[in-house]
């Protein structure tokens, strides 16, 4: 599956912060949105090219 194809991807964290921005929206610090799709994401990118 996926997950096992692309076994380097922190997947539990993944659905951690999904969880976060599902259940908690009101409290959601977009800071922490905004740096997560600045660091996070291009090297993630990078992983499943």
């Amino acid at each position: 599956g996926l997950r096992d194809r692309y076994s380097q991807i922190p997947w539990k964290e993944m659905a951690g912060f999904r969880d976060i921005l599902i259940h908690d929206y009101m409290g959601v610090d977009l800071s922490v949105v905004w740096e997560t799709t600045q660091e996070n994401l291009p090297e993630l990118k990078v992983q499943i090219q």
